[in-house]
């Protein structure tokens, strides 16, 4: 059994899934399995028909239609040794662009190179970073 959303409570599970329940009859309607691992977090989009999803390692969003029950879309800022783990995530109420807030994570040979505290603005079509917001 996955994450249960019943679009009014969020609960967690170490299954890498999410269920979605009708709002009104409770029946599991669909269950995507996601690529990304364990999530941790659900966002819904401002009309309710899509859901934004972080992953256990707060590296990747998979984005999940509520209708269909299918992953449409996902990605990551993470690239070779440097990761970007955000702690939080608004999606845009025409879901043009998320805002994240998290830091980025370099591995040295020696050591991890952790950066300040930063928010950035992701374009949701093209998963390009177009603005940054620094402490």
């Amino acid at each position: 059994m996955g994450l249960e959303v019943d679009l009014e409570d969020d609960v967690g599970s170490y299954v890498p899934a999410v269920q979605l329940l009708g709002v009104v009859s409770a029946v599991q309607e669909h269950e995507p399995l996601l690529q990304t691992g364990i999530p941790i977090d659900i966002t819904r989009s401002a009309n309710g028909q899509r859901l934004y999803v972080r992953d256990a390692t707060m590296q990747y969003v998979e984005v999940v239609d509520v209708a269909s029950g299918r992953v449409v879309d996902s990605f990551t800022l993470s690239h070779r040794n440097t990761h970007f783990r955000f702690r939080g995530m608004v999606v845009d109420p025409q879901e043009r662009f998320v805002l994240l807030n998290g830091r980025h994570y370099t591995k040295e040979l020696d050591r991890w190179d952790v950066g300040p505290h930063v928010i950035l603005q992701v374009d949701l079509e093209t998963h390009e970073v177009t603005d940054i917001a620094r402490r």
